[in-house]
């Protein structure tokens, strides 16, 4: 014969300290749950807009996370001369050399030399110039190296470290507390949770039996 027992439920919140911790530990584990792909996307997006307005024509980008050797971000493209006049302007603080060289410089791009990883070391600067127009000397052309490289790594990193704090913020612990909570009253005082559906059929078959109350009943 069927018992008939009063069930209590619990917010997050309501949850004795111990079982909100195991919660916490359980769900920081639970992808779905915690659902950083739509963080992901949208960062992504950004990532796109700012490389555009920049001036990255082409623009790729690749990234590995998190907490594993050889993650990081980094990204293929072709700079316009106002980046790369920019770029140069910045780093040397010389604009009369910064524009002399930016404008000269026929083609400057990021371009991937290993496909092992992803990092900023998984990408290098290159740029074509017409000698007959342009004279390099070794000591300008290590510089230019230097500044090209300096700005694509940082950027690099600036972009996966958007990344990585976005998910640091999602798997964290008060986040976690939050998404929990928001759950409503679904919690046994275990930190088990009472699916819906285990009513919703009991309520069906019984609904002549109990028909106003509000009460739930779970049923062994």
């Amino acid at each position: 014969m069927a018992t008939q027992k009063t069930i209590t439920l619990y917010s997050f919140s309501e949850l004795s300290k111990e079982v909100q911790a195991k919660l916490i530990r359980e769900y920081s584990n639970d992808e779905s749950f915690l659902d950083f792909d739509f963080a992901e996307r949208h960062i992504l997006r950004e990532i796109e807009n700012e490389a555009e307005v920049m001036g990255i024509q082409n623009f790729e980008f690749k990234y590995s996370g998190f907490y594993s050797q050889g993650d990081g971000a980094s990204f293929t493209g072709t700079l316009t001369k106002e980046l790369v006049v920019e770029i140069l302007e910045q780093a040397s603080n010389a604009k009369d050399w910064a524009e002399v060289y930016g404008n000269k410089l026929d083609e400057v791009y990021v371009h991937r030399n290993s496909t092992m990883y992803v990092h900023h070391n998984s990408v290098e600067v290159d740029f074509f110039h017409d000698g007959d127009d342009l004279e390099i000397s070794l000591e300008d052309w290590r510089q230019l190296m230097s500044y090209f490289t300096d700005w694509k790594d940082n950027l690099c990193d600036k972009f996966y470290n958007r990344l990585l704090e976005s998910y640091e913020a999602i798997i964290s612990d008060e986040n976690i507390a939050l998404l929990l909570e928001d759950m409503g009253e679904v919690f046994l005082c275990n930190g088990q949770v009472l699916s819906d559906s285990v009513f919703d059929e009991d309520e069906e078959e019984e609904a002549d039996a109990f028909p106003h109350g509000d009460e739930r009943y779970y049923y062994t």
